[in-house]
């Protein structure tokens, strides 16, 4: 169903720490649970939730720090706190389905470790470095947090997720730096669009690297007892692919697909790179109805 032709609802709840979680829905069915990783929305998932509407009610949350969320990051965060939003969206809606991409894709695992009312979940390309995080660039991140260097969290960002076109690698940081910044300027003084700002999203950035910190070790996964679908995209970063090769290995009773020819934000919407078409299959299969 074109966007344009959704009717969509806006809602929120109050999560555990009186942090308010807005959230949107659309379509009718069983309740499935959208959650985004780094630098989208709800309003990333809009194409892909409008293609699901038909067979599921899909409820399209923003983490904090972004979009109708947007409580600031707070030192210390754990995703003790993220997976106590989750819950509090599953409990207004009575899902117990959860899509997560990216770091949401690791919230979604977590909560289904910790949340036992999770029935299934299904985790794309979630960020697990088996060699270990880069240490320099995460240290080198926190310090440009700590003085709000916008520009310089978003290219570091971009090195540690290795999801940048290689072409970043041979500018120099300086001229990287600039580029950002000019970018960052020309944005501000543009029309607000559909989508929450570069900059808005660059500032919930700690919270991602602080859950990605907190979750690399995977062995904490093996005590899920929901049904989990391992989803990757062919052209997702070498790291990501054998982390869910690891996680396939943890967990084998989980199933393992990889949709060919697109990349990590397939599950997006066109306009952002996304190719949500390719997408649908697998999650329509996974989380329809199952024979008795």
């Amino acid at each position: 169903m074109p966007t344009s032709l959704l009717t969509i609802t806006d809602a929120a709840v109050i999560s555990t720490d009186k942090t308010r979680i807005g959230y949107r829905s659309v379509g009718t069915g069983p309740a499935l649970v959208m959650v985004q990783g780094a630098m989208g929305t709800c309003e990333n998932f809009v194409e892909l939730a409008g293609m699901l509407s038909g067979s599921f009610t899909v409820i399209l949350p923003d983490r904090r720090g972004r979009g109708l969320s947007p409580r600031p990051f707070e030192p210390g965060h754990q995703v003790a706190r993220d997976v106590e939003d989750l819950a509090a969206v599953l409990d207004a809606t009575g899902a117990t389905d959860v899509f997560g991409l990216s770091t949401g894709a690791l919230v979604a695992l977590e909560a289904a470790r910790a949340l036992p009312g999770i029935r299934r979940v299904a985790a794309f390309d979630p960020p697990i470095y088996l060699d270990g995080l880069p240490a320099r660039l995460i240290a080198r991140f926190h310090r440009e947090a700590a003085r709000d260097d916008v520009p310089g969290m978003l290219i570091t960002a971009m090195k540690v997720t290795r999801l940048a076109p290689r072409l970043v690698e041979l500018i120099p940081r300086r001229l990287l730096e600039a580029g950002m910044r000019l970018a960052l300027r020309r944005e501000a003084r543009g029309e607000p669009g559909r989508y929450a700002s570069t900059e808005q999203l660059a500032r919930a950035l700690p919270y991602e690297v602080a859950i990605v910190e907190e979750l690399q070790d995977i062995m904490r996964f093996a005590a899920i007892d929901a049904e989990v679908l391992l989803l990757g995209a062919e052209q997702s970063p070498a790291y990501m692919r054998a982390g869910l090769a690891a996680l396939a290995g943890l967990l084998p009773a989980a199933e393992r697909v990889e949709l060919a020819g697109v990349g990590h934000g397939a599950a997006w919407n066109a306009d952002r790179g996304g190719d949500p078409q390719a997408v649908v299959p697998a999650l329509r299969r996974f989380f329809g109805p199952q024979p008795d």
